[in-house]
C-alpha cells in the first residue's frame, strides 16, 4: 500500500519546484534552465496525483479486485507521461551546453519500452508470450542506456562531472523495475514503490543541485 510518508514526500517536492516555477515566471527570469523545472515539476505532480489516487483507493471500498494490480496498472499511466519528462529534463542539460544528440530516439525507444511493459504485466500477465514482450521491452531500455552513456561522455568532456552523474540515475535507478518484474506482486510493488521515489524525487533534488 502506499504510505501517507510517501505523499508527503513527493508533495513536498512537487510544492518546492512549483514555488521555483512561478518565481521564475512573476520575475520574467529568463532561464535556459526553465523548460527543465517545469518538466520536473510535471513529474512531479503526476507522480504525485497517481499516489494520491492510489491511496484513496486503497483505503476506500470503491476497488472490488486486488489494490495492488490496480496500482500496477495506474502506474503505467504515470510511467507513460513521466518517463519521457525524466529523459528530457537530462537530455535538456546536455542540449543547453553545446550537446547535439537527437532526443526523438530517446522518446521512441521509451515509450516503446513501456507499452511492452504494459502488454507484460497487464495486458498478457501470468501467459507465456508475456516474457517475449518482457525481452523487447528490455532490448528498448539498451538503447535508451546507450544514448544516457553518450550524454554523460558529453559531460565528462565537458568537465560536467556532477551532471555526468545524473546520468547513473537512468541506469541503475531504472534497473529496479526488469528486475523487479520477476518477484511476486507484493515485493514488485514495493520495488517499484522505492524506484519511483529514488528515480523523481530524490532525481529531482540532485537536479535542483545542479541547476
Amino acid at each position: 500500500m502506499i504510505s501517507i510518508q510517501l505523499l508527503i514526500l513527493i508533495l513536498i517536492n512537487t510544492i518546492f519546484f512549483l514555488v521555483l516555477l512561478l518565481n521564475s515566471i512573476l520575475s520574467n527570469e529568463v532561464s535556459k534552465y526553465q523548460s527543465i523545472v517545469k518538466a520536473d515539476t510535471a513529474i512531479l505532480g503526476i507522480a504525485f496525483t497517481q499516489y494520491a489516487v492510489t491511496f484513496v483507493l486503497e483505503n476506500s471500498d470503491v476497488l472490488e479486485k486486488d489494490s495492488t494490480e490496480f496500482a500496477q496498472q495506474l502506474r503505467y499511466v504515470d510511467w507513460i507521461l513521466t518517463t519521457p519528462l525524466l529523459l528530457y529534463t537530462y537530455w535538456k542539460l546536455a542540449e543547453v551546453e553545446g550537446y547535439n544528440g537527437d532526443f526523438g530516439l530517446l522518446v521512441i525507444a521509451d515509450i516503446f519500452m513501456i507499452v511492452c511493459g504494459i502488454f507484460a504485466e497487464v495486458i498478457f500477465q501470468n501467459k507465456p508470450i508475456a516474457i517475449w514482450f518482457y525481452i523487447l521491452g528490455c532490448l528498448a531500455f539498451v538503447v535508451i542506456i546507450i544514448k544516457i552513456i553518450d550524454i554523460m561522455n558529453f559531460f565528462s568532456k565537458s568537465k560536467m562531472s556532477s551532471r555526468k552523474n545524473l546520468g547513473w540515475f537512468f541506469i541503475f535507478g531504472w534497473l529496479i523495475y526488469p528486475i523487479g518484474y520477476f518477484f511476486n506482486d507484493n515485493i514488485k510493488y514495493i520495488l517499484y514503490s522505492i524506484g519511483d521515489f529514488i528515480n523523481k524525487g530524490v532525481y529531482s533534488l540532485f537536479l535542483y543541485d545542479i541547476l
